[in-house]
Parts: structure tokens; sequence; C-alpha cells
């Protein structure tokens, strides 16, 4: 049976749409969604590393992740897998770092930063789960040297 050049068509533009969809970057159900709940932070550097590591290693966001907006961050920095703690930073390209140990995280997971003002009020990540539980973590600013 021939196919009409109709339905050849339709089948390429259909094909053309769920492509394109598909391009957005990763999905928020199989990575880890990080929004910058700053007023004014842009956040260079987002890093997630093992408990047991040294050294931070290279940053999880491919670009700045300007206050008040989100990126998904790829699953594969789970190293340890899903479901464990691991240790949190997030770098504002200029001066100050913000550090949180023993994080939880899993996959479809959601992370809100928050600056904080101070050792009073300090710096907190609240991390969601995918059946919306939440867990709020307390962390550390400090001044980045080097």
């Amino acid at each position: 049976m021939k196919k009409s050049l109709r339905t050849v068509c339709m089948a390429a533009v259909m094909a053309l749409a769920v492509a394109l969809c598909a391009c957005g970057g990763p999905d928020p159900a199989s990575g880890i969604t990080f929004r910058n709940a700053t007023d004014d932070i842009d956040v260079a550097g987002f890093y997630i590393s093992s408990t047991t590591s040294d050294n931070w290693g290279e940053h999880c966001n491919s670009s700045t992740v300007k206050a008040g907006s989100e990126t998904v961050i790829d699953d594969d920095v789970l190293v340890d897998g899903a479901g464990v703690a691991y240790d949190v930073a997030a770098y504002d390209g200029e001066s100050m770092i913000y550090e949180f140990y023993e994080v939880t995280l899993d996959t479809g997971y959601t992370i809100d930063f928050v600056e904080g003002t101070g050792t009073v009020d300090p710096p907190t990540l609240t991390v969601t789960d995918a059946a919306g539980g939440t867990q709020v973590y307390e962390g550390y600013a400090s001044v980045h040297v080097g």
C-alpha cells in the first residue's frame, strides 16, 4: 500500500514536534531541580559531592543560576547512589560560598536555596522529595579564598 504525500508530511511534522519537545535539557523527573530562591545572589557554581570526598569537584550547573530562577541537574551527580546523603555548596562567583552537609538527595527532588542574613538566620536548603515531603538543612556562609 502506498503512503500519500500528505500522510508522509504529517508523520514528519509530528516526529519533528516530538524531537523538539525532548530537547529542553534534563527532565525534572529524571534529575534534581535547583531553585535559587535568593533575592539578589546569582549562583555561579552549584556542587554536589560525596560526604567522603575532601573537595567539591566540578560544579553541576551548566550556567549561572540567576536569583529567582531554577535549573535541572542531571542525576548522574549522585555518584554514591540515590536516597543517600551528600555535601552541597553554592558559590556566588565572587566571594561567598554556602555549604550544607549530610543532605539527602534523590532523583525527582527539588532543592530551594535561601542565603539567610547571618548567624541568626543562616543559609538554608529546603529539599522536597517526589512525594512532597520536605526537609530543611541549615548551612554555613563563608568568604571563599582562592
